[in-house]
């Protein structure tokens, strides 16, 4: 079925489409050009179409082509779908965003709140505002396998001990343990372990098998690589990690997600709640670590919205991801239904600016060919208030 949805029949394709689709090609070669990278993957999403174009060679020597099915990490990307998780226990009545933490820590954890403070909610968590550090103090143990750690155990003991940033809800800074602890939140108010939820409520209805915590043997063989991954443990399970930065996932999982977060019309309650911009920058007295594939203007739930002055009327809501020998880069236009995602073997910081500005290139292209074929009664986004 998945192959069935990422396969293009040539021979409908009007002139136009195909002069666009050549124009796509040539996008991606240029992005992989620059990159630098073995291997390489862009997925397109617009006009509820999914393109899935392979650059490289999936591994060293190997001469194989990436594709639709190779196994991939998504890094800090894993958080987009712990919003949407989030997005479902809220309309299950699950949970509120301004529900503490500490009323879903489970038992026997306790969230201390830093003195002159209110305490840390799940809307702080979502947003990156709680306060908390980037990460926890202390280091991984030796031959730790990658996002594999550190554990619920290791993150509520640092919480345990009061360390945070700044007073929860003052400014916005990024946080992995943040997102964790939002995860084992989710856990607790769902009833279940957050791998489960997440499986139940979003990947398993849109047969996304591939995006897991826990890859199993076979799709390990489909695992892409690059000079920078360490080959110890290259595909061990990342469940203590699934909720800020460890999920695997494929490109067409990737696509299929996308094209579920920009092609429902209308737009289900949970889908506008990931889309819409909750806190702008100008309301925040200090907003740090959201800036690399472009300046921020605003934060939403998982996602970040690009500051655009002359697009704004259409922004692009974007998130990045890197570690254990990958960076990607997905990025959607919510308004005129288009979407992407670019993923490289490689980790090169200094390279990511330039793959996100080239991956929203991309992007305005597809919405502006979207927008010339169904017209402008297509851009709409007809969202209720955010709760």
């Amino acid at each position: 079925m998945k192959k069935l949805v990422a396969t293009l029949c040539m021979s409908l394709l009007s002139m136009p489409a195909l002069a666009a689709k050549a124009d796509h090609e040539a996008a991606v070669s240029s992005m992989f050009a620059d990159s630098g990278a073995l291997g390489m993957v862009v997925v397109t999403v617009h006009g509820g179409l999914i393109q899935v174009y392979g650059r490289g060679e999936t591994r060293p020597g190997s001469g194989t082509l990436p594709d639709g099915q190779s196994l991939v990490r998504i890094g800090s990307g894993s958080q987009v779908f712990t919003a949407e998780v989030l997005a479902r226990l809220l309309e299950q009545g699950k949970l509120s965003l301004d529900d503490t933490l500490q009323r879903h820590a489970g038992a026997g954890r306790t969230v201390p709140r830093r003195t002159g403070a209110r305490e840390i909610t799940l809307r702080d968590l979502a947003l990156h505002q709680s306060g908390l550090p980037r990460g926890v103090t202390s280091g991984p143990p030796k031959n730790a396998a990658p996002f594999a750690w550190p554990g619920a155990e290791v993150r509520w003991a640092e919480l345990k001990g009061g360390k945070t940033e700044a007073a929860p809800g003052t400014q916005a800074d990024y946080s992995n343990i943040g997102y964790d602890l939002l995860g084992d939140a989710l856990a607790s108010a769902g009833g279940a372990p957050y791998a489960t939820l997440l499986a139940r409520l979003v990947t398993a209805p849109l047969q996304m098998a591939d995006t897991t915590a826990t890859p199993t043997p076979a799709q390990c063989a489909r695992l892409m690589s690059g000079p920078d991954l360490d080959n110890s443990d290259p595909c061990g399970a990342t469940i203590a990690t699934a909720a800020s930065s460890g999920l695997f996932s494929t490109p067409l999982d990737m696509g299929v997600w996308l094209r579920k977060l920009v092609s429902v019309v209308p737009p289900e309650a949970s889908t506008c709640m990931v889309l819409k911009p909750w806190v702008a920058r100008a309301a925040m007295p200090a907003m740090k670590g959201f800036d690399m594939p472009g300046p921020a203007d605003a934060l939403g739930i998982g996602w970040v919205r690009l500051a655009d002055g002359q697009q704004a009327a259409s922004p692009i809501w974007h998130k990045t991801g890197s570690g254990a020998g990958f960076m990607s880069y997905t990025a959607l236009l919510p308004q005129q239904r288009s979407a992407i995602f670019v993923v490289v073997s490689k980790v090169d910081m200094k390279m990511l600016p330039r793959m996100a500005r080239a991956g929203q290139n991309l992007l305005r292209q597809l919405g502006q060919e979207v927008l010339a074929q169904v017209g402008s009664e297509f851009n709409q986004m007809a969202c209720p208030a955010t709760p």
